[in-house]
């Protein structure tokens, strides 16, 4: 820029003005929460998993995440298994890393969860008759339980194995205890009988 004074002739001097730099304001932040991969409410029976997802674009820097409804860190995926009947809400609150800070609420999809059919099993030994020194199969079965399920037979944790091979002993009327659990921690429990001869 020239500078000129009031004088007669003028007197004038060259001065350099700093630069200024004008950056453009950042993309706003914009995001989404789903649920399960749906973008409305769903409606999952108890003990089955669920998962929210927030996705984020815009803003600046790294992104922080505060969940509320559901006990979650600073993350962008929550996955819980919901045993109780019931309706969940869950809200998510963004902020950006830049200055000034870009907020951003989000309202996740309402999930509804419907109680899980009634839990129970039986079991079988095959076969009935069978003959000492042959081997006898011992088979539980469940009615209405949430995956995974647990087995114990005659006192033996079995895992996720439902059946067994035993030898009785001795002629007469062979009995098996059974115990089952699925993922909600309910249990069936009970025995059943072949006939040895």
């Amino acid at each position: 820029a020239v500078v000129k004074d009031g004088s007669t002739p003028a007197a004038s001097a060259m001065v350099s003005c700093p630069t200024v730099t004008i950056n453009p304001p950042p993309p706003p932040l914009t995001g989404a929460c789903t649920v399960n991969g749906q973008g409305s409410a769903i409606s999952v029976q108890a003990g089955n998993q669920v998962v929210w997802n927030v996705s984020v674009s815009g803003g600046t820097g790294s992104n922080n995440f505060v969940w509320s409804g559901i006990s979650a860190g600073n993350t962008t995926s929550v996955v819980q298994v919901l045993g109780s009947a019931g309706t969940y809400n869950a809200s998510v609150h963004v902020t950006d890393s830049g200055s000034p800070q870009q907020q951003l609420n989000l309202t996740c999809p309402t999930v509804m969860i419907t109680s899980p059919p009634a839990f129970s099993a039986y079991c079988s030994v095959l076969p009935n008759p069978g003959l000492l020194g042959s081997g006898e199969t011992v088979s539980v079965a469940t009615l209405g339980g949430i995956s995974p399920l647990s087995f114990t037979i005659n006192g033996v944790s079995m895992g996720s194995t439902n059946s067994t091979v035993v030898l009785p002993s001795q002629v007469g009327a062979y009995t098996a205890t059974f115990s089952a659990k699925d993922n909600l921690s309910r249990s069936a429990s009970g025995s059943c009988s072949a006939q040895i001869n």
